[in-house]
């Protein structure tokens, strides 16, 4: 009760949206990321309206900020802002860059109620989470967080350090980049533009340009949240079951468990991400084998001379950890395929390249891990 206290309006009101999966009849089915032929074409209708509905908000939005001033340019006058430090005087349209920002709130939240829609019915479709379950309301409310763009580091609980060994200057440039990619990126295409088509390109046409720009980025990052739901619906059940099985197998090994740590950190190197995917099944490994968490793990230096020094039975055990880790978050990059064939050059992984990509998208197709995950 205190912590439906301490979240949000908007957090609450996007649970809400979620929680009308309770009136609906869906079935709680434990193999939630096997999917049959009608699932997957509900699954692709989903996916279909949602990134509609978000390319179009993103295009009619700048659409409307501008089609808005030239109509009533009296509505949008120029400001006189005298800077008397440096003795330097400029008009700045204040009026329309405050306009800008009430109709950039109105298209998010809009397009948090697009995506939200959407969770509710991949949630039916998955038959995941089922209000039946006892952490129903509490993968309710993760859910809403995705649906809601809330990030987290997911993984700094366990110890887990992503980006270990990355230069911070580099680490900082790439995130700075990458939370200002939209307009960083209409401001190159307007620039681009200017300079091709001089003086012959109007102005018109130059406002005009931001309408694919942020369409295609509402688009994906719409793609990118259905996408995280997906993932989070498959790998739950999948991450218990994976878990369970490989306790029966190694439980009383105690060489294995002491790699257990080392070869999530590895996976987190791999990654070069916080993930949630990843970090849900860190936290169930370890705690699964009873291994204390700690705030901060490196990869050693020596680990793949151990590893490789270790029994065969042990390396296959690793090895599945590994691959488990790779393919839970439902892609592999191709930074992720370098670190692939290293770990295959020191026999580590046994499977190829293109064995764990089929694997992957066989997953992320609704068909789970065969070979790593007895269907039961």
């Amino acid at each position: 009760m205190a912590k439906d206290k301490q979240k949000g309006f908007v957090q609450k009101t996007a649970e809400r949206i979620i929680l009308e999966v309770e009136s609906a009849n869906y079935a709680n089915d434990s193999n939630a990321f096997i999917l049959d032929e009608g699932e997957t074409k509900k699954i692709r209708k989903i996916y279909f309206r949602a990134l509609f509905w978000s390319g179009f908000l993103g295009g009619i939005g700048v659409i409307i900020l501008f089609c808005t001033k030239y109509a009533f340019p009296q509505l949008f006058p120029k400001t006189l802002i005298n800077l008397p430090i440096v003795n330097y005087s400029f008009k700045y349209n204040i009026i329309f860059t405050l306009y800008g920002f009430v109709l950039a709130y109105i298209e998010l939240y809009l397009l948090y109620y697009v995506n939200l829609k959407a969770i509710k019915n991949l949630v039916i479709t998955c038959n995941y989470p089922h209000p039946s379950n006892p952490d129903f309301r509490e993968e309710v409310g993760k859910l809403a967080a995705v649906g809601l763009e809330k990030a987290a580091k997911h993984g700094k609980e366990i110890g887990m350090n992503p980006y270990q060994g990355v230069p911070k200057l580099a680490l900082s440039a790439y995130l700075l980049a990458n939370f200002y990619k939209a307009a960083l990126s209409n401001i190159l295409i307007r620039v681009l533009v200017s300079r091709l088509g001089g003086r012959t390109v109007g102005r018109v046409f130059m406002d005009m340009l931001g309408v694919p720009v942020f369409a295609f980025w509402n688009i994906l990052a719409s793609r990118k949240i259905l996408h995280e739901v997906r993932i989070r619906i498959f790998s739950k059940p999948l991450t218990e079951k994976f878990v369970k099985e490989m306790y029966l197998a190694f439980h009383n090994d105690k060489e294995f468990i002491g790699f257990i740590y080392d070869t999530l950190q590895y996976i987190s190197i791999i990654k070069r991400t916080y993930n949630y995917s990843h970090y849900m099944f860190g936290n169930l490994l370890l705690k699964t084998f009873s291994i204390p968490l700690k705030t901060k793990h490196e990869l050693p230096e020596n680990y793949f001379e151990r590893l490789e020094k270790s029994p065969e039975k042990i390396q296959r055990g690793i090895e599945k950890i590994i691959v488990f880790g790779m393919v839970i978050d439902g892609k592999v990059s191709a930074s992720e395929i370098v670190m692939i064939k290293k770990a295959i050059d020191h026999k580590i992984i046994t499977s190829s390249v293109a064995e764990i990509q089929l694997l992957c998208k066989n997953y992320y197709l609704g068909q789970g891990l065969p070979g790593l995950v007895s269907i039961v």
